[in-house]
């Protein structure tokens, strides 16, 4: 799963990670793959919003 921080539908440099990330695991690897997302204004990263006790969408994207 990656967990990408929130501001990835805001922040263009973000999106391009996320999606390079996605990218190469899909093409070197045989890993189910799923995208983790939530709403900025829960938290930012993924540790600000489990520690304030919320779940993050899952999403599959390969697998």
């Amino acid at each position: 799963m990656i967990a990408a921080d929130a501001d990835v539908t805001i922040t263009p440099a973000v999106e391009l990670a996320l999606g390079n990330c996605v990218e190469f695991f899909a093409n070197h690897t045989d890993m189910k793959i799923s995208v983790a997302m939530w709403d900025i204004s829960l938290a930012k990263g993924i540790d600000d919003l489990v520690s304030r006790l919320y779940v993050p969408q899952v999403t599959a994207l390969v697998g």
